[in-house]
């Protein structure tokens, strides 16, 4: 376990192990503060956003876990961040077994992706397995791109209804879409842009602590998972590598993939930029 003392550094912590535990007041020290959100009922919620730096302004997009037990304090928290719109990444299994619950004044928007259960399953395990993550998240973005879509018609459509999206741990699929749109917002050939979809992604391994268990018994359950690798991290400048080469880049992506002309792919941007005080 990594114990809590005097002082810690942040590094060491996003370091763990997912088969070791985080003191949980470790854990509650940082959830506790920004970028996290609390939103009873669910878990590594997060504002992917921050006006104190060069990227998405903050209050806009939150990114989270699958809910859990949600109540009315859940919805009480969702109104105070004033969440019009969730987003569910989860394939149709998933939402099946756990459905989003239902909130009054929320809508909740789910699209199909164009894999199977059983494909997008295999695609959990090997991410498990740290086969090329990279790759794989290169071609969630392709199997996932209705999904993705949709989000950034929000962005380009609703800049003043802060929204919510989620898969199950809220790490792989939420991680990939937030990494797109941190680097779609700040630049994604400025400095900086890359260090912060890092860490952001990174901040997932104290998020997932709550189902920490039960996330690395899943991952297990695919087989051939050596535990110390179990629910691995990726390095995200792989990652924008097979980016570049597979889409050309966010930009391209938006534009060929995900069908949005260059001048909405530059409202997007503009609509996800901090705000002049005042408005």
């Amino acid at each position: 376990m990594f114990a809590m003392s005097e002082s810690y550094t942040i590094e060491d912590v996003l370091a763990t192990p997912i088969v070791e535990a985080i003191d949980p007041e470790i854990v509650k020290d940082i959830v506790n503060r920004p970028p996290f959100v609390h939103i009873p009922g669910t878990f590594n919620a997060r504002d992917i956003g921050s006006d104190e730096q060069d990227g998405a302004r903050s209050g806009y997009i939150v990114r989270s876990g699958t809910f859990e037990d949600a109540d009315d304090a859940t919805l009480a928290s969702l109104q105070k961040l004033n969440i019009t719109t969730i987003y569910d990444l989860r394939n149709l299994r998933e939402t099946q077994d756990r459905p989003d619950p239902q909130f009054s004044g929320i809508e909740i928007q789910w699209c199909p992706s164009t894999v199977d259960n059983d494909l997008e399953k295999n695609f959990q395990a090997r991410v498990a397995q740290k086969l090329n993550i990279h790759e794989e998240y290169a071609k969630l973005m392709r199997s996932h791109a209705p999904k993705f879509e949709a989000v950034f018609r929000h962005i380009l459509e609703l800049p003043d209804k802060p929204l919510l999206f989620h898969c199950f741990a809220g790490k792989d699929r939420t991680g990939i879409l937030a990494a797109l749109i941190s680097l779609l917002a700040q630049g994604e050939d400025r400095d900086g842009a890359l260090s912060a979809a890092q860490r952001d992604y990174d901040l997932s391994r104290v998020g997932i602590e709550p189902v920490r268990e039960l996330l690395l018994a899943k991952v297990l359950s695919y087989g051939n998972v050596d535990p110390k690798d179990a629910g691995g991290f990726a390095d995200l400048r792989a990652f924008v590598v097979e980016l570049s080469r597979e889409y050309g880049g966010v930009h391209a992506y938006l534009n060929n993939h995900l069908g949005f002309t260059s001048e909405e792919i530059q409202q997007i941007r503009e609509n996800l930029r901090p705000r002049p005080s005042g408005h």
